[in-house]
């Protein structure tokens, strides 16, 4: 930069005393480090949470103060208290500009640590930061297909791009696989520690995504500080929308700048513009780390709302950080055909998208819900994807889940599972139930009680008792108490609802007055038990399973099921029963019981079992 004064200019041989910088920026400075410090530590240990250090609660708590799961849920249908906490957070952008990236955002904290690590260590090009030009067309191209997306239905951009949702992809996929390696191999050395399986089996190939991400945020935050804040973060665009008229901003007093770049230096936004003397409130952050690299007091933190003067070329835009202490008149309110003009045509398209959003969220209020996003999209929900209970329906999971991966964390039995293409294109990295090392616990609702965007609602365990998700299928022909007459029971024992309950095994006898030799019994049975030799129907009782297929098939009522002569249970499944849980197909040992997604979820009709009398009620001993 050409206006910087050398090194050797008597302006910068006046920084040999240095003069402290202002007081309320210092602590400003020092309260947002201890704030941006709690809230990455708590976020990680609620994504890593592999010695259970916090309860589950504490991570949906924390969850609902960031500013996309707030407007999700406020989306879903949760206006209580998702709605007051996004007010909140658009109230305080709107007085104090972007607080959030700075003091409650996760990735953007995260951001910053990683350039101070650079800094510290002398690496990379995050030592020194320039002013850069701000590309206004990127971010409201971005907010405004992100907003698209979301009204469309076509697509999840808000997922990818989202820094909340980001941050847990990465801390639960990366993060909590890498820590759980390292705890067990303190295991094997010393007794103090045990072992945690690390979850790679949960994750799998998809873990390559998050790992990429985190090399390009780390990249970008190396070389250009918050450049994914103020370009591909859709948060960002929008609370910088609002940021711009703030009412307490840092401003530069061009009296007291002597233009030696420190504060540039320092911005991790490279909001900063010395030869104007300007800062782009847009992009600033508030780290307030520009006013304690002053040291000639050249940066204040002011309240901006103030009427200008009278003649004076420039309003409230706070360029000068000079008072006026004459009286000025009150300027009239600009047009909504001026606000237009005055924005740049990247903003005028984000403005117009945030307006848009605005609205779909009013009619989305004041109907109850009605508004979903259901337009037709080339990625359709899987028929093989099951969405957790409380969900309501495949296509409300999908629309409203941002893929933060909290309720994976908080599952006890791990099967929910980020997905891969189970739901489409549209569900990747979004959880899904997996039945193959896990099972959803019949007396649990911790993924309800953690998701903050409503994408699974909070549920009664009454009611989460009886909700269907999926529905079970028995495969008779592959039940080893079925084929090897042989005494098992495991998908009864674990089933919660009694949908499965064993019975006595029963086997087709043939009527040769009836039959009519069709043969579609014998084309019927899956396991060959019959067969026509001689004119004659023969059944192998050594093979049948007793399913009862020929039965259904027959067309002259010459099969009859009667009692076998094997004394032996076999699984009988009552489908009204059953509520989807997978526990059936996880203790089956040879997966005889298969769960089959459905699109919406249902209600299950309950078991009443009959009360067995007491026959020593009433007396007074019972022997």
């Amino acid at each position: 930069m050409n206006d910087i004064p050398p090194a050797n200019s008597p302006s910068q041989s006046r920084r040999k005393k240095p003069a402290p910088a202002g007081k309320h920026f210092y602590l400003l400075r020092v309260l947002r480090i201890i704030i941006a410090a709690i809230v990455l530590g708590l976020f990680t240990i609620a994504f890593a949470n592999i010695f259970q250090l916090l309860p589950n609660s504490w991570g949906h708590t924390l969850a609902e103060f960031q500013f996309t799961p707030a407007l999700q849920s406020t989306l879903s249908g949760v206006i209580v208290p998702s709605a007051i906490i996004l007010a909140g957070l658009l109230a305080a952008t709107l007085l104090f500009g972007r607080v959030y990236c700075s003091f409650l955002c996760p990735l953007g904290i995260f951001q910053d640590v990683l350039i101070r690590i650079s800094r510290m260590l002398k690496t990379g090009k995050a030592k020194a930061f320039r002013y850069a030009p701000p590309v206004r067309w990127i971010r409201g191209t971005v907010l405004a297909l992100v907003i698209l997306s979301m009204l469309t239905g076509i697509g999840n951009l808000l997922m990818w791009l989202d820094p909340y949702s980001q941050f847990g992809r990465m801390m639960s996929m990366v993060f909590r696989p890498t820590l759980a390696e390292i705890n067990n191999v303190f295991a094997g050395l010393s007794d103090t520690f045990y072992h945690i399986p690390p979850d790679w089996i949960y994750v799998g190939a998809v873990t390559f995504i998050p790992l990429a991400l985190l090399a390009v945020i780390w990249i970008m935050a190396l070389r250009k500080g918050r450049l994914y804040c103020n370009t591909l973060c859709p948060v960002g665009a929008f609370l910088g929308l609002i940021s711009r008229y703030s009412a307490f901003r840092p401003t530069i007093d061009k009296s007291a700048c002597i233009k030696c770049g420190m504060c540039m230096k320092s911005c991790k936004s490279q909001c900063i513009d010395l030869k104007k003397g300007d800062i782009d409130y847009s992009r600033c952050v508030n780290c307030f780390d520009c006013s304690s690299s002053c040291n000639e007091r050249g940066i204040h933190y002011r309240f901006t709302w103030r009427t200008r003067k009278e003649g004076s070329p420039k309003d409230r835009s706070e360029k000068s950080g000079g008072r006026t202490g004459k009286k000025t008149e009150k300027p009239q309110a600009p047009s909504a055909e001026q606000v237009m003009n005055a924005l740049p045509s990247g903003n005028r398209r984000a403005f117009l998208g945030a307006t848009l959003l605005g609205a779909a969220a009013t009619i989305n209020t004041k109907t109850g819900n009605k508004f979903t996003r259901t337009a037709s999209s080339p990625a359709a929900p899987s028929a093989h994807a099951i969405s957790p209970p409380g969900s309501k329906s495949v296509r409300h999971f999908l629309d409203f889940c941002t893929a933060c991966h909290l309720c994976l964390e908080a599952c006890p039995t791990k099967c929910l599972r980020p997905a891969y293409m189970e739901y489409g294109l549209n569900g990747i990295l979004k959880p899904h139930m997996d039945f193959s090392e896990g099972f959803c616990n019949f007396d649990c609702t911790s993924c309800a009680d953690v998701c903050p965007a409503g994408a699974i609602r909070p549920i009664d365990l009454a009611e989460k008792k009886h909700t269907r998700i999926a529905k079970a299928e028995l495969h008779l022909p592959e039940c080893i108490a079925a084929c090897d007459k042989t005494d098992c029971g495991a998908c009864s024992e674990h089933c919660p609802t009694k949908a499965l309950d064993m019975v006595d095994i029963q086997q087709p006898t043939w009527d040769a007055d009836s039959c009519i030799l069709c043969g579609d019994c014998t084309h019927t049975c899956k396991v060959k038990a019959v067969s026509i030799v001689k004119d004659r129907i023969v059944i192998d009782y050594d093979k049948c399973t007793g399913c009862g297929d020929c039965i259904k098939t027959c067309q002259g009522s010459a099969l009859e099921m009667k009692k076998s002569r094997w004394n032996i249970r076999i699984p009988k499944l009552s489908v009204q029963y059953c509520i989807g849980c997978g526990a059936c197909e996880f203790a089956c040992p040879v997966k005889a019981v298969r769960i089959h997604a459905i699109p919406v979820h249902e209600q299950a009709e309950v078991l009443v079992q009959k009360q067995v009398e007491d026959p020593n009620a009433g007396k007074d001993f019972a022997f």
